[in-house]
Order: structure tokens, then sequence, then C-alpha cells
């Protein structure tokens, strides 16, 4: 059974829902792409595997908003209620988590390399 191409209400909540979905993970994409960044001056060997996790990670939550939305959309028009899960909030977790982890990585660098350095 396929849902109706028409949104489900007017004020279109589902589809601003997905835009602002999209939004987060490419801002996600962005910051942990500047943490990695960052990261690379202290530890290329740790900075790297770090931002392949982080692409795929930010590349995974968003695509995986379109199938949520689409859940959602069909849900609404079958049912009349909303479809619910939490795999895209543990994705966005995730990366929240790891781009915290290259900010450590480059924290931690920087405070060896200046307690380490004489003077």
């Amino acid at each position: 059974m396929s849902a109706p191409e028409q949104p489900f209400d007017r004020g279109l909540q589902a589809e601003r829902t997905l835009l602002a979905w999209r939004r987060t993970f490419l801002a996600l994409g962005v910051a942990g792409a500047v943490a990695v960044r960052f990261a690379a001056e202290v530890s290329l060997y740790l900075a790297i595997p770090l931002g392949i996790v982080l692409v795929a990670l930010a590349l995974t939550g968003y695509l995986r908003v379109a199938r949520r939305y689409r859940r959602v959309h069909e849900g609404l028009h079958a049912r009349g209620r909303l479809a619910t899960g939490g795999i895209t909030i543990t994705i966005m977790a995730m990366t929240l988590l790891t781009v915290a982890l290259a900010v450590v990585v480059y924290l931690v660098g920087m405070v060896v390399a200046l307690v380490s350095t004489p003077g």
C-alpha cells in the first residue's frame, strides 16, 4: 500500500521535521570535519579513523531521516498516528559523541604539548 502524494496536514509538519533533521546532520558533519581537522594537528593516526566514523555517521543519519519521513508519512495517512522510532536519535547521539571525542583528542594533545614544552 502506497501513501498518497499529498501531505497529511496543511502545516507540512512532517516535511519541516525532515528538513530540520537534514540540517542537523549536515551541521554535525561540518562540525565533525572541523573537529577532525584540529585533532589531526595532534594525532593523524587518531584523526583519520575519527573522520571516517564521523562521515559515515553523518551520512547514515542524513539518509536515514528520509526513510523515517516515509514511515511517518505512510503511518499518518494509513492510521492517523505518528510512527515512532529511536534509530535517528541514536545515530545523532553517536555522531555527537564522536565529535566530542575528536575535540578531546585535540585538547589533550595541546595540553600535553604545552606541559612538555620547556620554558
